[in-house]
């Protein structure tokens, strides 16, 4: 297999992996989500709290995988260059967001 392949293949996977974490935590949001209106229909706070619980850590679990594989697409970043296929572009053409102290520099939202 061609360094460029190799690097074409492994972008593919991350991206797979990226969505899949993604969607696991908008799906498990809706667990959440549902639990919760569940409960707001007259059921005491008390019944189903262990359910509740164990998907909030699901949550966190899943956020603290996002965490990784986002360093992991940023030490596959290096792994490109060292292959020396530093200039090829994978995913979608916006440049990637900045980073300060771990977390991406987000742009406020605007209302029209």
């Amino acid at each position: 297999m061609k360094r460029q392949e190799m690097v074409r293949h492994g972008a593919e996977q991350l991206f797979t992996a990226e969505r899949s974490i993604k969607t696991a935590m908008c799906d498990t949001a809706a667990l959440i989500s549902s639990l919760s209106k569940m409960s707001n229909e007259g059921l005491s706070v008390m019944i189903g709290q262990e359910a509740f619980e164990e998907a909030a850590a699901t949550f966190m679990a899943l956020t603290t995988a996002r965490g990784a594989i986002v360093r992991t697409h940023s030490a596959l970043d290096g792994v490109k260059v060292q292959l020396g296929c530093g200039a090829m572009a994978m995913g979608g053409t916006d440049a990637k967001p900045g980073q300060t102290g771990g977390s991406a520099l987000l742009q406020p939202l605007r209302a029209a």
